[in-house]
């Protein structure tokens, strides 16, 4: 009894290790998206089919927009931003913001900001 004790207690460690492991080099943690008619740039009424996908892990989020088609409006709809979980999240809000990033991406970053 005693030893079928202690190897449950080592199977479950080995297990929570290998999920901690398997969780830290993965970037999905939680994931969703969405396809939406949505402002493309600020001070513009112009209006874009797109998928809008939210990566969110461990190490930060990711945030995609994919027009649908791809060209629209004279231009090539496909983003993929990272935002690092680090000390200066809000600088790398503050320079996607300067980069003039789309709408619907500044959106997204701004609710994890720390004034949000």
């Amino acid at each position: 009894k005693w030893r079928l004790f202690w190897m449950f207690r080592v199977l479950c460690s080995l297990f929570i290790g290998v999920v901690i492991v398997a969780v830290n080099f993965t970037s999905d943690w939680a994931t969703a998206s969405i396809q939406a008619n949505t402002t493309y740039k600020s001070f513009s009424n112009a209006i874009v089919e797109a998928e809008v996908g939210l990566h969110v892990g461990l190490s930060g989020i990711n945030v995609t927009l994919k027009g649908n088609p791809v060209k629209q409006l004279n231009e090539t709809i496909d983003y993929n931003e990272m935002f690092q979980w680090t000390d200066d999240y809000d600088q790398d809000y503050s320079e996607a913001l300067e980069r003039g990033l789309p709408n619907p991406i500044l959106y997204i970053a701004e609710k994890f900001t720390q004034d949000s």
